[in-house]
């Protein structure tokens, strides 16, 4: 019970939280970004609680969250809906509404409306959408994850170089240590089987 509204530029989201007929009195996030995605869901809580992690630790079907929600997930790539009834997701197009105040939003927005104006036209109608609004910029999400990424990559160059190692060097040994283990392991698991 919530409206999110996301054009090709922003994302935007209400914050009530409702149980049956009850507004809750703290805000609640509802949006969330995790390594370069942004996440955004609607539904039952605890569902919405663990279901950006379930997909950013590979989404398995058969590890899907229990209850009844739905989620955005947004890169650069695009837009994909997930949810209770959908485990493998799929492709949508913007602009892109969700939760009990989606056809509002999505009206709103092909009439022109910002993300965060479409989630206000929401909540003057739908009794399950409310304040305080909030919104971000896709690109800024994006932009802050590349240069996390350059950030920590620079960090383990500066390490490398401190120890006198050459990066592209040490790139190469790990991989082999990594080979040389994993001859070890099937090696290891076929004397195994041949023992018993």
């Amino acid at each position: 019970m919530t409206t999110i509204a996301v054009t090709a530029t922003e994302i935007a989201w209400d914050s009530q939280s409702t149980r049956g007929n009850i507004r809750g009195i703290a805000a609640t996030e509802k949006v969330f970004a995790i390594a370069g995605h942004i996440y955004a869901c609607c539904g039952e809580a605890d569902a919405c609680e663990v279901a950006p992690y379930w997909h950013a630790d590979g989404a398995d079907p058969r590890k899907l969250p229990k209850g009844d929600w739905g989620m955005l997930v947004i890169n650069e790539v695009g837009i994909r809906f997930y949810g209770r009834d959908c485990p493998n997701g799929y492709f949508l197009a913007y602009p892109q509404a969700i939760g009990s105040g989606n056809e509002y939003a999505l009206t709103a927005m092909m009439l022109g409306k910002t993300a965060l104006q479409a989630v206000e036209v929401a909540a003057a109608i739908d009794i399950y959408t409310g304040g305080p609004f909030k919104s971000m910029k896709l690109k800024d999400v994006f932009k802050a994850h590349k240069a996390e990424q350059a950030r920590q990559q620079k960090g383990v160059e500066k390490v490398l170089e401190t120890v006198g190692e050459d990066p592209a060097e040490a790139v190469k040994k790990q991989t082999a240590r990594r080979k040389g283990v994993k001859k070890a392991v099937v090696k290891k698991t076929a004397k195994a089987g041949s023992v018993a």
